[in-house]
């Protein structure tokens, strides 16, 4: 008896009492390095890589379940962290793209087309992309601050489709960065000249630019959502205090006001009652739309205030 074929038999204490009659499986049998066992070697080596590479889909899907300011409460709820190979969408086809998926949801992903995971949330961020255009391309006189502000919010609704579209953590991220560095850029363009508009926009760049790389690095705490709102807050503060000395501006302030209100309320509801709603409406949807109305109101003012200090 050959070595291996010892090695064998010891290790299989039920041997098959029908052998194969066949004279060429035994020679198989006897020869080490066959097509068969190669074959086999490689199917145990390509386990232990797959093994190996299982860990990150996961990590990715627990990436995926910690989004918070833009993605749909819903995902989020069927977003998994467990270990293991990676997660199959429904049965309605199959993800053309290489992260996991949450498999079952209330709003169900691909439930509208088998190429994009939250079809709702994902064409109404052409509203952004619509609004920058819009602001970007109509000659206002806004200066670098708008310009800035505008392609941000461009490729805040570029981001933010791919997330949506995709479900991949890089897009998150990248979506977060360019909506703080739409506030960035609005925040600085409202304080006060005595820095210069120059020096202003060099600091606001390199403001928006550490943030994204905050955001990037991933902290445990909420840093992007924390920084959002205090930029939101010190903006409204200027703005409402700019109102006293510019009537003109009031208009635009009460309606970017109330649009940002509206998109919050619905970003809380889909947040909080996502479970109870069942997907019978499309909340984060309608935050995308009211924010980007919010935007638009908010950059039109400024502009508008940019037009009435160069006419005075």
């Amino acid at each position: 008896m050959l070595p291996w074929q010892r090695r064998r038999s010891t290790l299989d204490p039920d041997p098959d009492p029908n052998p194969d009659p066949d004279p060429g499986s035994a020679a198989v049998a006897d020869c080490p390095l066959t097509l068969a066992s190669a074959l086999g070697a490689w199917g145990s080596a390509r386990v232990g890589v797959c093994g190996r590479w299982a860990a990150w889909p996961a990590r990715a899907t627990t990436a995926c379940g910690r989004r918070s300011s833009r993605g749909s409460a819903c995902a989020r709820r069927g977003t998994t962290r467990a270990s293991g190979p990676r997660t199959r969408r429904p049965s309605t086809g199959v993800s053309p793209f290489p992260l996991p998926q949450p498999s079952k949801t209330p709003k169900e992903n691909y439930a509208v087309s088998p190429f994009i995971a939250e079809f709702h949330n994902a064409w109404t961020n052409l509203a952004y992309i619509a609004v920058g255009l819009w602001v970007l391309l109509r000659p206002r006189g806004g200066g670098p601050f708008v310009a800035a502000a505008a392609i941000s919010t461009i490729l805040t609704g570029a981001t933010s489709l791919g997330f949506h579209v995709t479900l991949s953590w890089i897009w998150q991220k990248l979506d977060e960065s360019f909506e703080n560095a739409i506030l960035v850029y609005i925040w600085y363009d409202t304080v006060e000249e005595s820095s210069g508009p120059g020096r202003r926009f060099r600091s606001a760049t390199l403001h928006a630019l550490g943030a994204a790389a905050i955001i990037l690095l991933d902290p445990p705490f909420l840093f992007a959502e924390l920084h959002l709102v205090t930029v939101i807050l010190l903006s409204l503060h200027k703005f409402w205090r700019l109102c006293g000395a510019r009537p003109e501006l009031r208009p635009y302030v009460y309606r970017a006001a109330a649009a940002t209100v509206l998109g919050f309320a619905c970003w809380l509801a889909d947040r909080t009652g996502c479970t109870h709603l069942h997907g019978a409406l499309e909340l984060h949807a309608a935050w995308h739309i009211a924010t980007a109305a919010a935007l638009g109101f908010g950059l039109e003012g400024i502009a508008e205030l940019h037009r009435s200090t160069k006419a005075s």
